[in-house]
């Protein structure tokens, strides 16, 4: 299955209004063009449109070979944004750098791992959302919507509207994508 190209966020441009305001933030700061060297990607709600103010950030997944010069980076490109912290855990067993700032409007978390974007764990969620709200249609995602804006996280949502068991966000993963190319059938 193809998905859209979410390392290139023109798309936002002419998206909802907290698309475009979100598009035009990350231009004026031009963040993504300055994570270049550690391939970036937008992930989370805001390039498939279930961004909640207030409940949600911008999310930038990166790979990150070298957290010691990461943090050397980071301190020299981010360090005017507002409270910026810089912390190394590991995320689904896979050691993680994130860096939190915030951007006038927008709080922004950038998840930096030491594997292909493409096999991160943001990236796979962001491409198996995208699937499943495109297939299920606009009440899908005015649910998600809801019960982001209710407190849930993104994933667990997800779980929640799909009546799928166990850890949510390894639920969402063993999800087949291919499986919503077929018509839709009705979910809880």
């Amino acid at each position: 299955m193809m998905f859209p190209d979410f390392s290139n966020i023109d798309f936002l441009r002419t998206g909802s209004p907290i698309q475009q305001k979100g598009w035009k933030i990350l231009h004026q700061t031009q963040l993504l063009k300055k994570l270049q060297p550690y391939t970036p990607v937008l992930t989370g709600t805001l390039p498939i449109d279930i961004f909640v103010e207030g409940k949600s950030d911008i999310d930038i997944s990166c790979e990150v070979f070298s957290f010691s010069t990461f943090t050397e980076f980071v301190n020299q490109q981010f360090a005017q944004f507002k409270n910026i912290t810089i912390k190394e855990k590991e995320l689904s067993s896979i050691p993680s750098i994130i860096v939190t700032f915030d951007l006038p409007g927008f709080p922004v978390e950038i998840v930096g791992q030491p594997i292909s974007i493409n096999e991160q764990v943001a990236v796979r969620h962001l491409q198996i959302e995208h699937v499943l709200l495109n297939h299920y249609g606009n009440s899908f995602r005015q649910r998600i919507i809801d019960l982001k804006s209710s407190g849930l996280k993104t994933e667990p949502a997800f779980a929640y509207v799909l009546n799928l068991n166990g850890d949510p966000y390894a639920a969402l993963l063993n999800l087949n994508p291919d499986l919503y190319n077929q018509p839709p059938h009705k979910c809880a």
